[in-house]
């Protein structure tokens, strides 16, 4: 019992997530003392909060009533945590408070939530979202010179204008991220990116963290940072430039650093790229890691790529490259690219594409390199609508020239995949279901082990046998969730 106590302390520290300081609660509708030392006598405003009162570690309560209750003021935090001692702002655990707080912008406030560094934003209730930031001007989160900042169970939506300086009208803005956490938030109709960590820092993977959350109707990039960010598990959808919202170059994942790991996401219908690792001024960039995602689309009218990693200006080179067990279907342009002047340490290797370049004459697996390092174990299939051209040091060619000529997929696969469930291009999403069928014979046991990097696949499955795309029909005994997109 001890180790346990231990191990559970150990966690609450590192992660900042828990708190054995002080108690402090607000309520717009309290009638004591208003000196934020119990529900009674809670501070009637975000403006009453005394933060000479509290110290690292401490916890504010916010209360939603009932079912819910409105703050329409920003919530300006006025003192900052420690490394592993978090200030935490929760919504209310106790009965008759724990409701929605809902804190609105009402179209004139700049933001939401201002924050300090380590600071924890918590709007979790039984396992639900019970806070609601919206129809701020600007972003709806901020936070400049984030360090470790968490934000984790709060919906964000109708943020941003067009006015804030910068273009920064996102729905959660980490300027210079540095060991920040986002999680199981549900972020929408905001102006620009979802989620933006212009600056963000990292010199090693897992610096930041942005995870199982889901962002749709968004305007430019669901998510955008710079290095030491690890993306995963988060369902995106819905990218494209939306009326009476900002421009870009709406991306589901803009990831444009160093030491970047994304995996076991679903995005589908991103007007540019589903994923799009990009360097930019890092000089030497490093270690970019892309594996288990489910890449699709659904819309016509989106012309989308799929998975690309390009070197921007200011980047001379790009090496240690993963692009492994991805599954891209549908896509209408280049389902994946490699596209770096000098790289080493290149794999793309296990991935399943299908029924892609539907309005393209580009390939899917693309060297654009003369040394772009290893391309196999793909399942490239044209599909009823596709094609299945290759690239290679910015010539196009028939499949089966690229493999003659010897740059790679000797070990590849041609065969049409068999999916539990597919429908082109299924608007409504019912019909898909893209995990491998038993009798698949195109993708199961016609990977390569790549145990070095990861051994689950998209549902959490071990890996036992290396099947091709991101679900694996055998290993572990996880169960898998009864369908995909309908999850969230």
């Amino acid at each position: 019992m001890r180790t346990l106590i231990y191990t559970i302390a150990l966690f609450c520290l590192l992660s900042g997530l828990c708190s054995f300081g002080a108690s402090y609660y607000v309520d717009k509708n309290a009638s004591g003392s208003n000196d934020g030392t119990s529900w009674t006598n809670a501070w009637r405003s975000f403006g009453d909060i005394d933060w000479s009162d509290l110290d690292p570690g401490d916890t504010i309560f916010i209360s939603g009533g009932a079912t819910s209750k409105v703050y329409a003021e920003t919530l300006t935090v006025g003192k900052e945590g420690s490394a592993g001692q978090n200030i935490v702002i929760r919504t209310g655990q106790d009965e008759g408070h724990r409701g929605v707080v809902i804190i609105d912008g009402q179209d004139s406030l700049e933001h939401c939530i201002l924050l300090e560094n380590h600071v924890t934003i918590d709007g979790e209730v039984t396992g639900e979202i019970r806070m609601l930031c919206r129809g701020s001007r600007w972003a709806g989160i901020k936070a400049t010179g984030a360090e470790g900042n968490v934000v984790r169970y709060v919906e964000i939506t109708e943020c941003g204008d067009g006015t804030a300086p910068g273009g920064f009208d996102h729905g959660i803005h980490f300027q210079g991220a540095d060991g920040c956490e986002v999680a199981y938030c549900e972020i929408h109709h905001v102006y620009q990116d979802g989620y933006n960590a212009g600056g963000s820092v990292g010199t090693s993977f897992g610096n930041n963290k942005v995870h199982h959350n889901w962002i749709y109707h968004i305007s430019d990039d669901a998510i955008g940072c710079r290095s030491g960010h690890d993306i995963y598990d988060n369902v995106i959808g819905e990218v494209y430039q939306h009326p009476n919202c900002g421009t870009g170059h709406p991306d589901g994942i803009q990831a444009q650093g160093n030491y970047t790991r994304v995996w076991g996401n679903e995005i589908y219908n991103c007007s540019t790229h589903g994923i799009f690792a990009d360097p930019l001024n890092c000089g030497t960039a490093e270690h970019i890691r892309i594996w288990n995602n489910l890449v699709y689309r659904t819309d016509s009218d989106i012309h989308m790529q799929g998975i690309k990693v390009k070197q921007e200006r200011g980047t001379n080179s790009v090496n240690h490259i993963l692009v492994a067990n991805n599954t891209v279907v549908d896509i209408g342009y280049l389902a994946i690219e490699i596209k770096c002047d000098v790289t080493s340490d290149v794999i793309v290797e296990n991935n399943l594409v299908f029924n892609c370049r539907l309005s393209g004459q580009y390939g899917y697996v693309i060297g654009t390199l003369d040394n772009v390092g290893t391309i196999d174990y793909n399942c490239v299939s044209k599909g009823p609508s596709g094609g299945d051209k290759m690239m290679w040091n910015a010539v196009s060619m028939e499949y089966i020239d690229f493999v003659s000529n010897g740059h790679g997929q000797l070990n590849g696969q041609t065969g049409t995949p068999l999916f539990v469930s597919w429908d082109e291009m299924d608007r409504d999403q019912d019909g898909q279901n893209f995990r491998l069928s038993e009798d698949d014979t195109a993708c199961v046991g016609n990977g390569v082990d790549l145990s070095q990097f990861f051994t689950t696949d998209k549902d959490g499955k071990t890996r036992t046998t290396w099947d091709i795309g991101c679900f694996a029909l055998s290993g572990g005994n996880v169960d898998p969730p009864g369908n995909i997109h309908l999850d969230y």
